[in-house]
């Protein structure tokens, strides 16, 4: 990927809250904003205070021959899709993946982090013999492919390097792997409000015995009524988060998925080890965890469990950029020779991966 040093002057494409953070850093790096775009959004709210202008795209939308980079950090929108709207506009503008800004905006001395995105790429240099270790782990050309292709666009940018997701549908329902157990007794961590759950019941598995934990308490009322509407009775509902230890933990609460465990969260939550939080004789057969970024600290928490019991493992590792090698690493370190590792991705820009763990 190269980055002409001497451009300044760009179009940023977003209206949300990972475009106000780039809008932010570009112009604190010096950098000259042409305006704010976007597909489907007029109102701009979080840029109404900004010097800048904000622009809704059509087809005869000029963008005066200046390069587009995506201000977009979420799994729903279709980068190539939006790229193609841009060529619609002017087939000889340029238009650039969020790893490209996220790049451009490191030579300009400004780091941006969100989720698995980052301003450089040094973690993927630095942990080389630890990436490479990991995918001699995977078990499947499928998963081999796959982790070389999401690598590819996270160190090179390139829009047509991003793998395409599988579909939410399909998230923690592998129709090509045997996970998970039909019949489950299960601990299912940042459940949210039970989306996961209905998939699970339609497909016809069934609910043995198992715990479900969610520690934002919008979430939870609605996890509640879920569990209700659904019929499921052995599952419990329990509002706390997984962690490594029994601790008070500041928590940053949205009422949506991306609540979080966070340094700088206006509420507090009890964490608490799923070693010590369930009946040692618990016959625990899959765990399913999507918590943010800290899938790490509850997998320690649950390392008697998985000694004891070997659960199917269902882990997000995109919440972080080390994730992608290290969760899977960690497994295989402490449980070695126990399973079959696999990975799958089911949303844009690699968001949505999950690593199974299937027992051997």
């Amino acid at each position: 990927m190269n980055i002409d040093n001497a451009q300044t002057k760009i179009w940023i494409f977003g209206s949300g809250t990972f475009a106000f953070k780039v809008y932010q850093a570009a112009v604190a790096g010096g950098m000259s904003i042409s305006g704010i775009i976007d597909h489907n959004n007029s109102e701009f709210v979080l840029f109404k205070d900004e010097p800048v202008e904000t622009y809704e795209l059509t087809e005869d939308f000029n963008l005066n021959n200046l390069p587009v980079y995506f201000a977009i950090c979420n799994p729903y929108a279709s980068l190539s899709i939006l790229s193609q709207k841009i060529k619609a506009c002017a087939g000889y503008v340029s238009s650039h993946s969020p790893v490209e800004l996220c790049r451009l905006l490191d030579v300009k001395g400004q780091d941006i982090q969100q989720y698995w995105l980052t301003s450089s790429s040094d973690v993927y240099r630095d942990c080389a013999s630890e990436i490479s270790l990991f995918r001699e782990l995977l078990n499947d050309v499928k998963s081999k492919d796959l982790y070389d292709q999401i690598l590819s666009y996270r160190t090179e940018g390139s829009l047509e390097k991003s793998p395409v997701g599988e579909g939410v549908e399909f998230q923690y329902l592998p129709p090509d792997l045997a996970t998970p157990p039909r019949v489950l007794n299960m601990v299912e961590l940042g459940s949210c409000g039970g989306e996961n759950l209905e998939s699970f019941k339609e497909e016809g598995f069934e609910f043995q015995s198992g715990y479900a934990l969610e520690p934002d308490l919008q979430n939870y009322q609605i996890l509640i009524k879920t569990l209700h509407q659904l019929e499921i009775s052995n599952l419990h509902a329990i509002p706390l988060a997984a962690w490594n230890c029994e601790e008070k933990l500041r928590f940053e609460s949205h009422g949506g998925t991306n609540s979080s465990i966070s340094d700088v969260g206006g509420d507090f939550v009890q964490a608490v080890s799923l070693d010590n939080l369930l009946p040692k004789a618990s016959p625990i057969n899959y765990i399913k965890m999507d918590i943010e970024g800290a899938e790490l600290n509850a997998l320690l928490g649950a390392s008697q469990i998985i000694q004891t019991h070997t659960p199917h493992l269902a882990i997000c590792i995109y919440h972080q950029p080390t994730h992608l090698w290290e969760i899977g690493l960690w497994i295989h370190q402490n449980f070695r020779d126990r399973y079959a590792f696999h990975i799958r991705t089911y949303a844009e820009q690699t968001f949505e991966t999950v690593l199974y763990c299937i027992p051997i």
